[in-house]
């Protein structure tokens, strides 16, 4: 009832301003997006930065970008990137001391966005587009903050879990409302109300997945902050695996392709499709018929896991359909996910260690690329999806290296190099961190006794890049005397962070680049992702460069 007359509210407001626009045929395509421009009265002193960032996530493509945009010292900027489909995204900085903090734009694959940054009548630096996709929706790009924060009342309800569909349903309720008011104040054009509603959708289910996450935390034993796998409150884990109560989820639309043009869809599909409904069956142990636990590296066993995953997502997000477009968007990020295991299984057949029973059982029956891809394959029944899957298994199937070279003429690069130069034949396992990233410190501290034995090896250096600004700041000073005080330290400050991140595309850390004895980059799909399996890594590396 609450839905159809919300949904029979904003229909009407569309009805307002026009028809509801359709989207069109090429809504998703692989082109260029340019991001140009100028600062009327732009001093590098005055405005106190020169460079602007954006954290850009394309859902189709592995990793998250860091895309940096210098401003010239007459103000002007202008960025390139590619992009797989429209969305909207920014610009920004926390060193302005002009009360100026973000380049905010909305724009479609082979647009080029020109955006004017000036002073407007109440004195204060405003975005005015020229052109483009961004022009046609500026009334959003300058008022969606104002429909934020909506949903805290969701995604921090502490009551059971099997109660969070009144709450769910009276914050639907209300984020609805938000958006029929603000869309009438701003006058929103329809396709603006549509954007709007997409990114409320987007908004209600990222505050689902929080509530369910922290409660999936509560169920487990806390030991000094820290959660234990030991179950608590197994009545609680249990209801945050029951379909029934993500009821809530109704009010998405999941085959909505402008769900993928918020700037917060990635870290929600992210969150969601590794929600603790899917985590448990997708990396959870599975058992026989016997009760025996089956080996993760045969086919049998993938297959399974696959086929409870599929129908958890359609339990969870209220679908019978299979082919749902959220669906097919998770299956293809695990699909980018499991492909480095999928290698490793693959490469088990000819582990000489293993018993030659179970190494012919893989000759048949092995979870290799192969044989795992076309399962995944088969539920891609969107066009674009199942393109960029096809293009993204013959690009891994096709790698003919391991490594890449770094770039010429590059400074942050030189970083790297001249490392390496310092400790001739050794593999560089590089830990970028720093001292306001909790779980950098967690890993560092964690990892000492394993670092003290990695020390004694003349195969292999570790590597701390620190995002420091002040490597005499006393904090920094005693956490590094405690805890790297062997290590190898680099530190740099914010623009030389920010560049390696653009380089090594990432936005997010603790993150883990390794490089070979002559300074080239390995690929992602050996990279660890911590310490806990890094001998694991060395091994496999070593072989592979013979």
């Amino acid at each position: 009832m609450i839905k159809n007359a919300l949904t029979t509210l904003l229909l009407a407001l569309i009805a307002l301003t026009g028809q509801a626009q359709a989207i069109p045929q090429d809504w998703f395509k692989a082109d260029t997006i340019t991001i140009k421009g100028s600062i009327e009265g732009y001093d590098a002193e005055k405005f106190g930065f020169t460079t602007m960032q954006c954290n850009y996530e394309d859902v189709f493509e592995k990793g998250q970008a860091t895309v940096i945009l210098d401003i010239a010292p007459d103000g002007t900027f202008e960025k390139s990137f590619v992009a797989n489909y429209p969305s909207m995204n920014r610009f920004y900085t926390s060193k302005s001391k002009v009360e100026f903090f973000e380049i905010p734009f909305f724009v479609r694959p082979g647009e080029t966005i020109d955006i004017s940054v000036r002073l407007n009548e109440q004195g204060k630096y405003e975005c005015f587009y020229k052109n483009g996709s961004s022009k046609k929706v500026e009334r959003w790009l300058k008022s969606r903050k104002m429909m934020n924060g909506q949903c805290r009342s969701l995604s921090s309800f502490k009551g059971r879990f099997i109660d969070v569909q009144t709450v769910a349903d009276s914050v639907w309720q209300n984020l609805m409302q938000c958006v029929s008011s603000v869309s009438q104040q701003f006058h929103y054009t329809p396709f603006e109300v549509q954007l709007a509603q997409a990114e409320a959708q987007v908004q209600f289910l990222s505050a689902m997945m929080t509530c369910a996450d922290n409660h999936d935390m509560r169920s487990h034993k806390e030991e000094d902050g820290i959660y234990m796998p030991e179950i608590v409150d197994s009545a609680e884990w249990l209801a945050i695996r029951e379909g029934r109560n993500y009821a809530a989820l109704r009010h998405v639309d999941f085959d909505n392709p402008l769900l993928l043009s918020c700037e917060d869809f990635p870290r929600t599909l992210n969150h969601t499709e590794y929600s603790p409904m899917i985590h448990t069956q997708l990396f959870g142990p599975i058992k026989n018929e016997k009760g025996e636990y089956e080996r993760p590296e045969l086919l049998s066993t993938n297959k399974k896991v696959f086929e409870k995953v599929c129908q958890n997502f359609r339990d969870m997000l209220n679908t019978d359909d299979r082919n749902s477009l959220m669906i097919q968007l998770c299956n293809y990020k695990h699909m980018q996910g499991l492909f480095p295991s999928w290698i490793q299984f693959d490469e088990t057949k000819i582990d000489t260690t293993l018993r030659e029973s179970f190494r012919q059982e893989l000759a048949t029956n092995c979870a290799s690329p192969e044989n795992m891809f076309p399962i995944y394959l088969s539920t891609f029944s969107h066009p674009f999806i199942r393109q960029k899957a096809e293009e993204f298994y013959a690009s891994r199937m096709m790698q003919e290296g391991l490594t890449s070279t770094l770039p010429l003429d590059n400074s942050v690069a030189d970083i790297i190099r001249k490392v390496s130069a310092r400790y001739p034949g050794r593999i560089l396992f590089v830990d970028f961190w720093a001292m306001w990233c909790g779980n950098c410190k967690f890993a560092i501290n964690k990892s000492k006794q394993l670092r003290a034995e990695m020390a004694k090896r003349n195969d292999v250096k570790l590597i701390f890049i620190a995002n420091e600004e002040n490597p005499e700041n006393e904090a920094y000073k005693r956490y590094v005397n405690e805890w790297l005080a062997d290590e190898e330290i680099i530190c740099v400050n914010n623009i030389e962070f920010r560049r390696l991140q653009e380089l090594f595309y990432f936005n997010s850390i603790p993150h883990y680049e390794v490089f070979t004895p002559d300074c080239r980059r390995v690929h992602d799909d050996l990279i660890s992702q911590g310490y806990s399996s890094l001998e694991h890594l060395l091994k496999r590396l070593k072989e592979k460069l013979k």
